[in-house]
């Protein structure tokens, strides 16, 4: 009899533990969850960045050499300009037997720094 009258209300004390566990877990899969999903956003915007990149760097090829001054004028296509404050830099070397053509595309996220993706490539006087 001694015994259960010591072992009274030790079920509360093992079921406030085990909440407090439970609590911990849950704050520690949440902020898990929370990361994966910002690193996901990360990923797919730097995916877009290297498909226009690499489509861009397709375009310039098919143009012909004395008409990549072109490219000053072009835009980003819709898909990239879903990044968050996306720009569009094309870069030319001067003008000599070949040019270096640097695609650079820039956009904010929540970083000091931008983010970007960058293409070279080099065309050469036919």
């Amino acid at each position: 009899m001694n015994l259960v009258k010591t072992r009274r209300g030790s079920l509360i004390v093992e079921g406030l533990v085990a909440m407090v566990i439970i609590g911990c877990a849950l704050t520690v899969a949440g902020q898990l969850i929370t990361l994966s999903i910002v690193q996901r956003r990360a990923v797919e915007e730097h995916a877009v960045a290297c498909e226009e990149a690499a489509n861009l760097a397709e375009r310039i090829s098919l143009l012909p050499y004395d008409q990549l001054e072109q490219t000053a004028a072009w835009e980003l296509s819709d898909t990239a300009r879903q990044l968050p404050h996306p720009q569009l830099k094309i870069e030319r070397s001067p003008e000599d037997a070949a040019q270096r053509i640097r695609i650079l595309i820039l956009w904010r996220t929540d970083r000091p720094e931008p983010m970007h993706e960058s293409l070279m490539l080099w065309r050469s006087r036919p």
